[in-house]
């Protein structure tokens, strides 16, 4: 009789893969001499083998931008970057066992940090990290915006795609952030992402029309795909219950209305999302909601659903990724008992 136990055990494991990192590379890791080995693109890391994957990716965000924004400030009281304010008013819950100390829980500050180093883990791990865009999330005036690019990058890696960011030092062209390219499909797009800035917490206007002008002003080589964070208070409203699901849809029509037949907008897919990304707190990792809809683009123009799908196969792996993979895993690949069915 065929023992199907080591069968089913690769397929639970492949399971975990799926529902924990999508369609981005595992962790690869190495137990040695009590240590725990972990690769991060092309640097190795070393940390207790006691460590779950979120004990790990503190560390890994302190080293790469944390405890550079927190040394930069010279008024500790009254930091100006949003991560050093962030970091600075987070709270750690720890115990002592097994010699080390172990991580029990976190506040909202320092989950919304260990959000960023999962991103950015993704990032560095799958395609590597531009020097300037860690540069441009050192800098408080641009951090919002380099926050959501990763985030967006991220999702696009999760979500089966590879990505190629275009060349930050080129100043002959407004380029998007980068190109990516399905895996099933083979289908590139050039991307764009912007995230509204606020100064008036109680908004409840999305406001992006100016926002997705610039986003359609980049020079684009392949099929365009634009997020947008409307950057609002967290909702978790049906579709098209809360006001600004309403406005996004007639900011585009009203784009496509007034367009002067001469000079039209770039057709293009746009993804808005609500993930406050400037003030950290993100929602327990989810996206409260996104919004997938186009400019001047004839299969949206039909409202049917089927034809875009079919047209699209694609999205389905990205719109899960970027609803529900943007929680960082509790554990490392085959530790922990938190599988989910895919």
């Amino acid at each position: 009789m065929t023992d199907h136990s080591d069968i089913e055990e690769r397929i639970r494991h492949f399971q975990q893969q799926l529902s924990r990192f999508g369609g981005s590379r595992s962790p690869l890791q190495l137990d040695l001499d009590g240590d725990r080995l972990v690769v991060a693109g092309p640097v190795i890391y070393s940390v207790p083998l006691s460590w779950n994957f979120r004990e790990f990716l503190l560390s890994y965000g302190l080293g790469v931008i944390g405890r550079h924004v927190v040394n930069a400030e010279t008024d500790k009281q009254n930091p100006k970057h949003s991560l050093a304010k962030q970091l600075m008013a987070a709270r750690l819950v720890t115990a002592e066992g097994e010699g080390t100390a172990r991580l029990l829980g976190v506040s909202c500050e320092l989950d919304a940090f260990i959000h960023l180093s999962w991103d950015l883990f993704t990032v560095a791990d799958n395609v590597g990290v531009q020097a300037a865009l860690i540069e441009r999330l050192k800098k408080p005036s641009l951090y919002q915006g380099a926050r959501y690019e990763v985030f967006v990058a991220a999702s696009f890696l999760r979500g089966g795609f590879a990505i190629e960011f275009e060349r930050e030092d080129d100043p002959t062209r407004r380029h998007c952030e980068f190109t990516a390219t399905s895996k099933s499909t083979q289908k590139s797009y050039s991307v764009e992402a912007k995230s509204r800035h606020r100064t008036d917490s109680g908004v409840e206007q999305a406001g992006i029309l100016r926002l997705v002008q610039k986003a359609l002003g980049k020079q684009a080589d392949h099929e365009r795909i634009t997020f947008i964070d409307v950057n609002l208070p967290h909702d978790t409203a049906e579709f098209y219950r809360v006001p600004w699901h309403r406005e996004v849809g007639t900011t585009l029509s009203e784009l496509e209305s007034r367009q002067d037949p001469k000079r039209l907008w770039p057709q293009s897919i746009v993804f808005f999302t609500n993930g406050t990304f400037s003030t950290g707190k993100f929602a327990n990792g989810r996206i409260s909601t996104t919004i997938i809809t186009a400019i001047n683009h004839p299969l949206f123009q039909q409202q049917d659903r089927r034809r875009v799908e079919t047209a699209y196969p694609e999205f389905g792996r990205l719109c899960h990724s970027v609803q529900d993979l943007g929680e960082p895993p509790e554990d490392f690949p085959g530790h922990g008992t938190g599988f989910v069915s895919v």
